[in-house]
């Protein structure tokens, strides 16, 4: 049975976890399935750490979009962190500019253009 969720903080996304009101750990949220539970889903988490950590925990909407609750009688947060899991933008390298050359083309090399160094063949029995 398909389950159409809208949820502000989705698959990908990078949230912070706070315990306590503290900021402790950063997490990729991995997969967000409906729970048995009417209104609870199993949030599938990664935690960025060293060594990195998987976490299943069970919750309400409102606590994966950012809402406070307990967990063993601390207090837990989840804050999105905004773009954080997004992919970078790709760099366009500027257009190479060329100059037209009249006549001939000059054998000089361009000082921007590197030059091919010289082979130097190795034989057996020299010494440098």
């Amino acid at each position: 049975m398909a389950t159409e969720r809208n949820f502000a903080t989705d698959v990908g996304d990078l949230v912070l976890i706070h315990f306590e009101e503290q900021p402790a750990l950063f997490a990729r949220i991995e997969a967000i399935r409906p729970h048995d539970t009417p209104g609870w889903y199993s949030c599938d988490l990664l935690a960025l750490a060293l060594p990195p950590q998987r976490m299943s925990w069970i919750l309400e909407q409102s606590q994966i979009e950012g809402a406070s609750y307990t967990m063993g009688g601390r207090a837990v947060r989840l804050v999105r962190l905004p773009d954080a899991g997004a992919p970078a933008e790709p760099v366009t390298p500027p257009p190479a500019t060329l100059q037209p050359t009249e006549g001939k083309a000059s054998r000089k090399p361009d000082k921007q253009t590197p030059t091919r160094g010289r082979v130097i063949p190795l034989r057996k029995g020299t010494c440098v």
